[in-house]
């Protein structure tokens, strides 16, 4: 037999965790079947895949689904395969240890392209609890394990994950000649050796599935087993023919229901873009009204400060042209002032002028008549009138002084009271 190996966990014992190995073989050498005769496909393009299904993992936010019974099933063309059931778990990943094989042939070409289906189901079959999406290109296309981590999806998201385990080999037979297959399908291990060699190594502490006892039995007590394998193949295409419809509707269903959850999603997150984007334009136009009106106050305040100068300014020229105007009327006051004074000078020094010359007059008169009177007291009266002049030159000089001590008394009381109207007028 061809032998393959692989390097992914594999469960060794019954109830045991899962364990990572180094690279392991998914057949060994079986010494009974060194000299029988295998049977290969002449064109060597139809293959055996080995899918393992090791464990699922419920998501956080599906703890609800804890406590289910469900198995998991598989779907390739006209064909499907149901695990033994399991329950979830919330704590910890369930052991599933679902192994199943599909037998498919490549294109002319050699290209092993095939949509698969997995799904989580209830027990009874009636509704998916999730379903994954697959292609055969992303299994393993050789003899070592690839290993996955499989999303199961619904409309709702991903409630979880399946670890899943890949190889395949060249399929081969020792009793009946190996053909080619347009339909993919899954061999019973109880009725295929192929099939029944590789379960038994991968999983030796599990027996063969119960729908295949009698057929190992009937098969090694007679020699006819390969008619009856081509007869149970007749039986499971007929059975896959009234089947087809049902699972074509039911993947076309699955199909729908998540193309219609992906237009959703696609409308919802379309919708919250928009509406994103209708709030950033209301944002916006929020901030330019505010910047708008922001500015608007700012030109208004500085009009106000303008206006604000100018008053002052104007207030200032008012001020200062009523301070020049009442300056030069203070000047001209003053000169007014002055030149009273000065004529008041000039008519007190000619009214003076005018007394001091009639004293003269008035004395000469005296001093002729005395002299023509020939009298001795001319010496006598000449002396009185100067004493009389010298007095009224004094009381003369005392009234001036007088006066001056008074104007500048008056003037010195106006400037005062200037000033003071000027602080008045600044406050």
């Amino acid at each position: 037999p061809l032998v393959a190996s692989g390097g992914a966990p594999l469960l060794l014992r019954a109830g045991r965790r899962h364990k990572r190995l180094g690279r392991r073989r998914l057949a060994k050498e079986v010494a009974s079947m060194a000299e029988a005769e295998l049977f290969t496909d002449p064109e060597e393009r139809t293959f055996l895949y080995i899918l393992y299904v090791q464990q699922i993992t419920l998501a956080p936010e599906f703890v609800h689904l804890a406590n289910t019974n469900a198995v998991c099933r598989w779907y390739a063309d006209s064909s499907n395969h149901c695990s033994a059931p399991f329950v979830l778990s919330a704590a910890e990943p369930v052991d599933a240890r679902y192994l199943a094989f599909l037998v498919i042939s490549a294109d002319a070409s050699g290209k092993r392209s095939r949509d698969v289906t997995m799904t989580l189901s209830a027990v009874d079959g009636a509704d998916h609890l999730a379903v994954a999406f697959l292609n055969l290109q992303s299994f393993s296309e050789g003899q070592d394990f690839k290993e996955d981590k499989v999303k199961l999806e619904t409309e709702a998201g991903v409630i979880g994950w399946a670890d899943l385990c890949t190889a395949s080999q060249i399929r081969w037979s020792h009793t009946v000649p190996v053909q080619a297959t347009d339909e993919a399908y899954f061999p019973d291990p109880a009725m295929d050796e192929q099939a029944r060699d590789l379960y038994k190594y991968i999983l030796p502490d599990q027996p063969l599935p119960v729908e295949g006892e009698d057929a190992v039995a009937a098969q090694d007590a007679d020699a006819g087993a390969a008619e009856e394998e081509a007869a149970r193949r007749a039986a499971e295409a007929e059975l896959a023919r009234k089947q087809k419809e049902e699972q074509e509707a039911a993947a076309k269903a699955e199909a729908a229901r998540a193309a219609a959850a992906a237009e959703e999603e696609k409308k919802r997150k379309e919708a919250a873009e928009a509406e994103a984007k209708e709030k950033d334009r209301q944002q916006r136009e929020r901030e330019e009204q505010e910047a708008k009106e922001r500015q608007k106050h700012q030109e208004a305040e500085e009009e106000e400060a303008r206006s604000r100068r100018r008053r002052e300014e104007d207030e200032e020229r008012a001020r200062q042209s009523r301070m020049d105007d009442e300056g030069a009327r203070q000047r001209e006051r003053e000169e007014r002032r002055r030149e009273e004074r000065e004529r008041e000078r000039r008519e007190e020094e000619r009214r003076e002028e005018d007394r001091r010359r009639e004293r003269e007059r008035d004395r000469d008169r005296e001093h002729e008549r005395d002299t023509s009177w020939g009298g001795g007291g001319g010496g006598r009266r000449e002396a009185e009138a100067a004493r009389d002049y010298e007095r009224d030159r004094d009381l003369q000089r005392a009234r001036e002084r007088t006066r001056w001590e008074q104007d500048r008394e008056r003037l010195r009381q106006e400037a005062r009271r200037e000033r003071e109207r000027e602080v008045a007028e600044r406050e």
